[in-house]
């Protein structure tokens, strides 16, 4: 018996100080097994759920997460007030593509962040003067029928800030020369702007078999008859144009046309898609999130609901032919744009599987829909709003609104109960609504002026949400910014008085021309002089969506009174979310330079990291080598109160 219990004794011995020697065993040949987790799209991938399957890192081991590399981009310059580097890589076949300000394209190692090649615009004499510049990410395009070794087998596709596609070999950086004229389809005429930079772009195209669809951005307030919002689609490997789409319709569409004043559509501009497109290649549809027509504030010269603008739309990829389309806001005078192209995601609702398109709005609402058919999967309802509109206008009497889910972000604002951390904020935020209007969602901007609520910055913004496929939760960022916001008659005592006012103070503020009206518009951050909001915080953040039933799960407080920069004015948070499969979701955003990490079942704060300047972009991660990387790009901004940067960081667990 005892000669039984020693040899079972040596043997679990022998069998403890082995098994470290197996565990690695186990480890190396998970290693050397792992497959690579790609980011191939800006959104993850076309269906712009931002969700990577990636779980090496997790919530019990992301205090781990340390720098791994940093690299910058070469142009740290000053940009102007409205180029900032907020990119986000794509991460395809062992190499990171991103892409700068100044459009240039760079491919970097994933693991050391070292560059590979580098495609130069300056080579091009580019007149920088008109460059508006943001390059959000480029698109990736592999041809499954040539030599993997050809020239341009695998191309990198951008939209210039001069409206013009490119086609970039994604191995040499070199252009494709079998695309448009030497790489370059040019595709805005020159008297489609006023001016040099009215158009400009930061939207990243979409592709869908061999088609790539592209937006364009007119510059918002400007005027009434600015240039229009085509929606074009291209061949992806000769240029070639498949076909145009225009959301302000002509006499041929009778289901939109009649939603205009006669003759209005025809003198209307933009209604554009900015903030990108996603799609379902299986069943060949493009989604596209139209926006706002011009001049965004006053409607007195396009009376009609306005299809197809604020639309979200159902493209047929191989012809353009609209198959479906739901407008979120009739008539909008407010800016209430589509932000942020619709998650496209597979639901469970009531025990039934369901493809659904989830759009996010300014307006803190989500409008969910089967996305074949566009029929609502939670009811919506057209509910009577605010009438008080400027004289020559007229607004539409109802306004949409999902039962479910519950508005993101306030649709109404106490006057009797602003906020105020001390009592002489409170007395400045009580003069600002003095004489105002009940503050409603919908109520009219007037001569009278209004408390704008949510603000023209949302609600959701272009960082959007991601969406956690497994749990079926969807995490979006939201601002809770109301506007000061009045229109006033052009050239009298009030434009003056308040244009003088605006352009001595410190404060940013809103000034549109809005030419082609009778009006300006005029306004101002909801703010106290020293720029803290009118109301209570959290001023920005993250909030988590049942989406099988519609329900809020937890909201996680990011920009609050207790954050220092927010103690000094700055307020507006801009920059998407991402997902993992290890429970995670990550974000930047904020003024206050950090990167934040959040545990997806329950919203609770993990890691964070300051960061050398905003990170005003979505991240995106990506396994290589057995290893997870979380990357973002800090490149500050000028609107957040950020100094500006070029850097690209890049997370690993224990870092290099």
């Amino acid at each position: 018996m005892k000669r039984h219990l020693k040899l079972c004794v040596h043997r679990v011995i022998s069998l403890l100080l082995f098994l470290p020697f197996l565990i690695s065993l186990d480890l190396l040949a998970s290693t050397a097994d792992a497959a690579e987790i790609e980011w191939p799209a800006y959104g993850y991938d076309k269906t712009y759920t931002r969700h990577s399957p990636a779980k090496i890192i997790n919530k019990n081991n992301i205090k781990n997460l340390k720098l791994a590399w940093s690299i910058r981009s070469g142009e740290d310059e000053p940009y102007t007030a409205v180029r900032t580097f907020a990119n986000t890589p794509l991460m395809v076949n062992d190499s990171l593509f991103a892409c700068t300000p100044d459009e240039d394209l760079i491919a970097l190692d994933p693991i050391t962040g070292s560059t590979k090649w580098r495609f130069d615009f300056s080579e091009f004499n580019r007149d920088r003067s008109v460059v508006r510049g943001n390059c959000w990410s480029v698109v990736y395009h592999q041809r499954q029928d040539s030599n993997s070794q050809q020239a341009c087998h695998a191309r990198l596709l951008h939209v210039t800030q001069m409206g013009e596609l490119i086609a970039v070999d994604a191995n040499s950086g070199k252009l494709c020369k079998d695309f448009g004229e030497n790489g370059f389809v040019k595709f805005r005429a020159a008297d489609e702007e006023l001016f040099g930079g009215e158009i400009y772009n930061v939207t990243v195209p979409v592709i869908v078999g061999d088609t790539v669809a592209v937006g364009n951005s007119p510059a918002d307030g400007l005027r009434t008859d600015g240039p229009k919002g085509y929606i074009r689609a291209f061949n992806v490997l000769s240029g070639e144009l498949q076909w145009k789409f225009r959301p302000i319709p002509g006499p041929e569409d009778e289901v939109a046309y009649k939603t205009w004043a006669p003759g209005s559509a025809e003198k209307t501009g933009a209604a554009n898609v900015w903030s990108g497109f996603s799609a379902d290649s299986e069943l060949g549809i493009v989604y596209a999130p139209v926006a706002t027509v011009a001049p965004d504030y006053y409607g007195g010269e396009r009376l009609g609901d306005n299809l197809y603008a604020n639309s979200l739309i159902a493209l047929d990829a191989d012809s353009g032919k609209r198959l479906w389309h739901f407008q979120t806001v009739h008539h909008d005078i407010w800016d209430y744009d589509l932000p942020t192209p619709p998650l496209l995601v597979d639901l469970t609702i009531k025990g039934e599987n369901r493809k659904a398109a989830i759009q996010l709005t300014k307006m803190g609402m989500v409008f969910t829909f089967d996305r074949q058919t566009g029929e609502p999967l939670f009811a919506i309802e057209e509910r009577p709003v605010p009438q008080s509109a400027a004289p020559g206008d007229v607004v539409s009497k109802t306004q949409p609104f999902p039962v479910a889910p519950p508005p993101l972000v306030d649709h109404s604002i106490d006057f009797n109960n602003l906020y105020g951390p001390t009592p002489e904020h409170k007395k400045q935020c009580q003069a600002l609504v003095e004489g105002m209007p009940e503050a409603k969602i919908y109520t009219p901007i007037s001569t009278q002026g209004i408390i704008q609520v949510p603000g023209a910055l949302g609600g959701s913004n272009w960082g959007g949400a991601t969406f956690d496929p497994q749990r079926q939760v969807l995490i979006a960022p939201v601002m809770n910014l109301p506007l000061v916001m009045r229109l006033t008659e052009r050239f009298s005592l009030d434009w003056f008085s308040e244009l003088l006012g605006e352009l001595a103070s410190l404060k940013r503020p809103i000034f549109m021309p809005l030419f082609g009206t009778p009006y300006s518009l005029h306004g101002k951050p909801f703010a106290a002089e020293d720029g803290t909001p009118c109301v209570a915080p959290p001023w920005f953040k993250l909030v988590a969506l049942n989406m099988s039933t519609g329900t809020i799960l937890w909201q996680a407080p990011i920009l609050s009174e207790s954050t220092e920069d927010a103690k000094v004015g700055r307020h507006i948070s801009l920059g998407g979310a991402i997902s993992t499969g290890g429970g995670v979701v990550f974000i930047a955003a904020t003024p206050d330079k950090m990167f934040r990490a959040f545990d997806t079942d329950t919203g609770k704060l993990l890691w964070q990291y300051q960061l050398p300047a905003t990170g005003n972009a979505t991240p995106m991660s990506y396994e290589i080598d057995g290893k997870q990387y979380i990357v973002i790009s800090a490149g500050g901004s000028d609107l957040v109160g950020s100094e500006r940067a070029d850097y690209i960081m890049a997370f690993s667990l224990h870092g290099i």
